[in-house]
């Protein structure tokens, strides 16, 4: 049963960051190795005379120029002179001007590049603004085209503020692996009363420069996108794409093409990545580059086939997995996203000959069985499909698609007590919320609608019946319990559905009435039992309550409900 009387309404929750960003510095830096030096010998000593001079060598090649990324954040423990962020910055950037073979130069924080990238979703408004952590620096230094990112922590330590120059990530990723952890003595200063913004800010960053270069000298991925550092991205991506984190994933895979761009395998991988966000069009453009790579790789195409199928163009879909069955005529794969592309553009008798050739050779396959209930869901054989869906979740109960696939089918059968039923168990075995599109969240609250007005309905009718002696007391008090049961699955089901936007305040509502149909079951239920009339009384508060809640639910919406009808109340 819900718990709670009252729902309170959706707070934006934003996690406390550790860090502040305060402006971002992109530092062109050309460091040349230095020459060959001639071993000096004491003059007093002369030269064996067995050496014979060296002879004249290829000047040792210089490295690719840096692109440091240098982001001074301050500590939310203490706070320091107001405008010692931006100071400390221009101090690090002058003395960098300054130093023999550096070249700086400062960059808007909120330069377009930033901004197309948060448009494009490769970094969120809030890490570009706090920098959060070493990775969020890493993403943003994949934006900004960085090669090294070095963080800058301003600490207040009682009357000294401290600047701690020592998490450096680099896109040419090191094995140690995301970033290394270097220990830079960090310079502090006295806060005396007479001192300005740029004295501390000198003081927090004289040596700065010349503890960097060492860096760059023994470490050559500091100063190098060099494709050996490709595959820990890979690596990481991969990590990320299993855990669900795509957007983390995608930014993985793009600083792998940023050192090693001919990898059509990295390409695939990426477009992979910006399918499973929703951009099928960039996934598409991304897997044109890595079929020109790999004409033939099974992989790629049927990578292709997937984009298609998303685009809505399930002909083209069939042609590329027809090809990659081709290429990979041991793999299942294929075929069943050919199943797929037939059932998407119509030809269900070819779809199910597939499904059933498939199983055979694979009977234990949760995917093909799921498939197979989808495409006897379009045959019009809805037992069957039940079958196929229930067969998934004895194979595995936390097979969220087919307890979505078998609630869908439950409620196109009228059956909507039994699919609210397998939604709610969908909650039980996660934490996330259940998130749909518009439409679809429209549709399913139709049927959540017509769930609550049957409820109040059933209740009433009972009870006259109860009245009446047309039923006795013991099938009274068995109505009532399954009453209650039913309303507390839709008091469940309801606080985890993640509304639209625009219909938020709208399901708030509807979450508070149906919470309050199951307090009002719950005391009916006690009633039945002993006969107690404050039990009854109760429940028929909380039952006007729960009608009042509704009907504000439907003023959200701009919805009324149609006249001398229980529902549905919202629109498709």
């Amino acid at each position: 049963m819900a718990t709670s009387l009252f729902i309170q309404p959706a707070a934006l929750l934003r996690r406390a960051a550790l860090f502040f960003f305060v402006i971002a510095l992109l530092f062109t830096v050309g460091v040349p190795l230095s020459a060959q030096q001639t071993e000096q010998v004491p003059a007093s000593e002369p030269p064996p005379a067995a050496q014979q001079a060296p002879a004249e060598q290829a000047p040792s090649p210089q490295p690719p120029p840096v692109n440091w990324l240098v982001i001074p954040v301050r500590d939310l423990s203490g706070e320091g002179p107001s405008g010692i962020e931006e100071a400390t910055t221009q101090a690090l950037t002058d003395k960098l001007a300054a130093f023999d073979s550096w070249k700086a130069s400062v960059n808007d924080s909120q330069a377009e590049v930033v901004k197309n990238a948060i448009r494009e979703g490769m970094i969120t408004e809030e890490e570009a603004a706090s920098v959060p952590d070493l990775a969020s620096a890493q993403r943003l230094g994949l934006v900004w085209g960085a090669d090294t990112v070095l963080i800058g922590l301003l600490v207040r330590r009682d009357h000294s503020i401290v600047l701690l120059l020592n998490e450096i990530g680099t896109i040419g990723r090191q094995s140690a692996g995301p970033g290394k952890a270097l220990d830079i003595p960090s310079p502090q200063v006295e806060v005396t009363e007479g001192a300005s913004v740029e004295d501390l800010a000198k003081g927090l960053t004289e040596g700065v420069v010349e503890r960097l270069l060492p860096l760059l000298q023994a470490n050559r991925g500091l100063w190098a996108k060099d494709a050996e550092f490709a595959p820990a991205w890979e690596a990481e991506g991969d990590a990320y794409m299993t855990d669900g984190r795509y957007r983390e994933a995608r930014m993985a895979y793009a600083a792998a093409l940023a050192v090693n761009p001919s990898s059509g395998v990295y390409h695939r991988k990426q477009a992979q990545s910006l399918l499973a966000q929703g951009d099928a069009e960039k996934a598409r453009r991304q897997l044109e580059e890595a079929r020109a790579l790999l004409p033939k790789d099974g992989e790629v195409l049927l990578a292709l086939g997937e984009v298609f199928l998303a685009l809505g163009n399930p002909g083209r879909a069939a042609g590329e997995f027809e090809a990659a069955a081709f290429f990979a005529k041991d793999d299942l794969r294929p075929k069943e996203g050919l199943a797929r592309a037939n059932l998407a553009r119509g030809n269900i008798s070819a779809a199910l000959k597939t499904y059933e050739e498939l199983l055979r050779q694979a009977p234990q396959d949760l995917a093909l069985h799921l498939g197979y209930g989808q495409a006897l869901i379009a045959a019009k054989r809805p037992d069957k499909a039940a079958a196929e869906f229930n067969l998934c979740l004895q194979l595995d109960p936390e097979n969220a698609d087919a307890r979505q696939a078998l609630a869908g089918l439950l409620f196109q059968q009228g059956k909507r007590s039994e699919a609210i039923e397998q939604l709610r168990l969908l909650t039980d075995s996660t934490q996330a919320p259940l998130v749909y599109s518009l439409s679809s969240y429209q549709e399913l609250m139709r049927s959540l609608s017509q769930e609550f007005e049957g409820l109040v309905g059933q209740f009433d009718q009972r009870l006259s019946q109860y009245w009446e002696d047309s039923i006795s007391s013991g099938q009274f008090t068995e109505a009532t319990e399954i009453l209650n049961q039913r309303s507390d699955n839709l008091a469940r089901l309801m606080e985890r559905i993640a509304p639209p936007s625009e219909l938020d305040r709208s399901h708030r509502y509807w979450v508070l009435a149906a919470a309050l149909l199951n307090h009002s079951d719950f005391e009916a239920y006690r009633y039945a039992q002993d006969e107690g009339q404050e039990y009854l009384r109760r429940a028929q508060l909380f039952r006007q309550a729960a009608r009042e809640a509704a009907d504000e639910a439907r003023n959200f919406a701009n919805l009324t409900p149609p006249a001398g009808t229980p529902g549905p109340f919202l629109a498709p």
